[in-house]
């Protein structure tokens, strides 16, 4: 007996409901794996559940805080922060935003091991679940310690130099954006009276208008430094002499992007060398008066002079003509002229005799004996 063949289909072969990924998805998570090991080898990287425990830690991280995995796995995020932070109402709250899902970035203080204090930018990222809730926490992260305190340096010095000199800032367009106490002081001004107005505001109408104030900022827009002593109006149009500097300030890109004026007010000294200067002035002036005074009496005494020489001469003419010859010597007188005369008497130095023994001095023999008998 011949078997009955089936006309029922046969069963149908199983399939697995799952698809394999395409090129387009293989290549996205690629890409995707590529950027988290990109991140991983240049920035410091953390990771915590939700209450804050450490889970893992990249070597970026280990290396700023200067710890290692074993150290810090299983510890809490309040061991990076000092104890005043972690006992305030603002360290509750950071947690609390983030187990709400939300992003907390800027500039972070910590404290790394040995208690060095350090300082880092970064990102505290929630990840989600596929319901959307948060199940732990990722820290991106860049060590800016050293980037921090060379503008701590910065930001001092430009503190000091505020404290002892007048300092404004303008656009390039020399309108006014801020101003500090100096410099509201020496003008007089207060900064709500300035504040977005233009520098022209402290110069003479005449100078604002002229073609050299137009250059004067043409050439600050380019980046061209200007120093000197400038003469400008305060309120009320008061006189203000200022010495200092107009510096373009550059961007990234060295391209300026405003001006700012470190100057110190030398109104009262400006003051002294006017008055120096007039009395310079009055000085040089005087000394003029006395040299032409002295030409002039040297002048008078020059011709007083010569018109006494010619008096001089002309009386002695009129002497030289009235005086008689004088008489010729008489006989007598012509005969004494041939005798010899006596010698001079040589001093005779004895010593003085005491108080009781002082008598007249004697001639001494030897002149009688010169004198010649003729002279007796």
């Amino acid at each position: 007996m011949s078997k009955k063949r089936s006309t029922k289909p046969p069963p149908a072969v199983k399939t697995s409901n799952a698809k394999r990924p395409t090129a387009h998805q293989q290549r996205q998570q690629l890409d995707h794996a590529g950027q988290i090991a990109a991140i991983q080898r240049s920035q410091a990287v953390i990771e915590f559940e939700l209450d804050g425990t450490i889970i893992h830690a990249n070597e970026n991280f280990l290396k700023c805080v200067g710890y290692t995995l074993d150290e810090i796995k299983g510890r809490r995020h309040s061991e990076f922060v000092d104890e005043a932070i972690r006992n305030s109402d603002h360290y509750r709250d950071f947690w609390q935003r983030l187990n709400r899902g939300e992003d907390i970035t800027g500039d972070f203080r910590r404290i790394a091991k040995g208690g060095r204090e350090i300082y880092i930018h970064g990102v505290y990222s929630p990840i989600l679940d596929s319901a959307g809730k948060p199940f732990k926490i990722v820290k991106f992260a860049t060590d800016v310690t050293m980037a921090r305190l060379q503008n701590a340096d910065y930001e001092g010095q430009v503190a000091a130099i505020g404290r002892v000199q007048a300092v404004v800032e303008f656009g390039l367009d020399g309108v006014i954006v801020n101003a500090n106490q100096n410099f509201l002081q020496a003008m007089g001004y207060g900064l709500d009276e300035i504040k977005g107005k233009h520098h022209s505001l402290f110069v003479d109408p005449t100078e604002a208008s002229s073609a050299a104030y137009r250059q004067f900022w043409l050439d600050l827009a380019a980046g061209r430094q200007q120093t000197g002593r400038f003469r400008r109006l305060g309120k009320g149009g008061k006189e203000v002499w200022i010495e200092g500097s107009y510096f373009p300030i550059l961007d990234y890109a060295s391209r300026p992007f405003k001006v700012v004026k470190y100057a110190t007010d030398i109104t009262q000294l400006k003051q002294v060398e006017s008055s120096l200067e007039n009395t310079v002035h009055s000085l040089s002036s005087a000394a003029q008066e006395l040299t032409s005074v002295s030409q002039q009496m040297a002048a008078n005494s020059e011709e007083t002079a010569s018109q006494a020489s010619v008096v001089s001469a002309a009386a002695e003419q009129v002497a030289g003509i009235s005086a008689p010859s004088p008489a010729p010597p008489k006989r007598w007188e012509r005969a004494s002229r041939r005798l010899p005369r006596a010698p001079t008497r040589p001093p005779v130095w004895q010593p003085l005799p005491s108080k009781w023994q002082r008598r007249p001095m004697q001639p001494s023999p030897s002149w009688e004996q010169a004198a010649p008998k003729s002279a007796m």
